[in-house]
């Protein structure tokens, strides 16, 4: 264990030029804790030089098991906070491993784990059964938590706040996955979140390419620019979005760049949306930006919380190949409309002919109300998650 010993304030860490804490060899079992990891220099988010010298920066080709980084602080750093990176060896390289109550800021990316680009036939192999859990991740250049390459794990009680607020050519998110298989993000919180000086993302949370049978559970996202929730791909041939589950999340004013949306579906297929609470004040709660297939929208409250007259859904490609059971739809400056190819002012009735939906509605939900009890829910679940 590397750790402070008995009272008193943090170890502090800050050595120039290097990456603050590394290694040579394995590290099964390693512990680190109660540190305070801060680089030498001030941080420069928008003129960073280099940006790979980081804080905790583990690279590893050889089987590590059972990893552990609690209670640290990492700060300040032009490269990533806390980074796991496994080598281009296949098989497993880092099992069983935690980042646990840490915070990151004034870094180029809060907590990320990766491997080796392109990621080959089996992208999933490189991380197992692993846990970021109670973390903190804010005033990051780029990313606030991102993992791939990596399979059964979870990001739990995590918050992400002023992600990409510097400056990149990668389009950064507050929480999210890639290249993962069987992955959960579950009762965390993402906001205010930024594109990085681009046009793309600064949203809440991401499921994206080769996200697999993932899930988004329980989270809270809100005054994001970007989407609340992306659904997506950035290669849908060799990298797919599948058989993820967005349920039970909470998604308020999210989508205020860029005409995103509270749930944005890209280039994703055969994923399921269920029982979500949407309000948007200057975007679409619900919005398609390619074709797609397979998808099961029910149950959620989708709502422009506005008087001006933004649609309540928009598409620019056909929907009948998904199913939408259930929903209801609401806007509080008059009624929603719905916008498909080639009819911008559809009623709910001409929505359910063009996408075969059923049992959707109009109905207003009480959007003050709706969205207090809705926090409330998460409020509890993750207080319950706790105990």
């Amino acid at each position: 264990m590397v750790s402070a010993y008995g009272t008193g304030p943090r170890p502090r860490l800050a050595p120039r030029g290097v990456a603050v804490v590394a290694n040579e060899g394995p590290v099964s079992w390693w512990h680190l804790k109660r540190l305070d990891i801060g680089g030498a220099e001030p941080w420069a988010p928008w003129g960073q030089r280099g940006g790979r010298i980081g804080g905790i920066v583990i690279g590893q080709a050889e089987p590590s098991r059972g990893l552990l980084i609690e209670d640290c602080v990492v700060h300040d750093v032009p490269g990533p906070g806390i980074a796991l990176h496994a080598g281009p060896a296949g098989g497993t390289v880092f099992s069983d491993w935690s980042v646990a109550g840490c915070e990151v800021y004034h870094a180029a990316t809060g907590i990320t784990c990766g491997g080796p680009w392109p990621p080959g036939g089996n992208p999933w192999q490189f991380h197992e059964r692993f846990a970021v859990r109670d973390c903190r991740v804010h005033d990051t250049g780029t990313d606030g938590i991102v993992l791939s390459h990596c399979r059964d794990g979870v990001i739990e009680r995590c918050t992400a706040w002023r992600t990409g607020i510097g400056r990149t050519r990668r389009t950064p998110v507050g929480i999210w996955f890639f290249q993962a298989l069987r992955c959960v993000i579950r009762l965390s919180e993402s906001f205010d979140n930024h594109t990085a000086g681009g046009h793309a993302d600064g949203g809440g949370f991401d499921l994206d390419g080769g996200a697999v049978d993932c899930a988004m559970l329980d989270n809270y996202s809100h005054d994001n620019d970007g989407a609340g929730f992306l659904i997506c791909s950035y290669d849908p041939v060799n990298a797919p979005c599948t058989g993820c589950v967005t349920r039970g999340n909470v998604s308020v004013n999210d989508g205020r760049a860029n005409d995103y949306s509270s749930i944005l579906y890209w280039q994703a297929h055969y994923c399921r949306t269920e029982r979500n609470l949407c309000v948007t004040r200057i975007s679409s709660p619900l919005k398609f930006i390619s074709p797609t297939r397979g998808h099961s929208i029910s149950d959620n409250v989708f709502v422009v919380d506005a008087e001006a007259d933004i649609p309540v859904l928009k598409s620019a490609f056909a929907l009948d190949a998904n199913a939408f059971r259930r929903n209801r739809w609401w806007r509080t400056g008059g009624r929603p409309r719905f916008e498909l190819p080639g009819r911008t002012r559809l009623d709910l009735r001409g929505y359910a002919r063009l996408t075969g939906a059923t049992g959707d509605r109009v109905a207003n939900p009480g959007v003050e109300g709706a969205v207090g009890r809705e926090l409330r829910r998460l409020d509890a679940a993750r207080r319950a998650s706790i105990s």
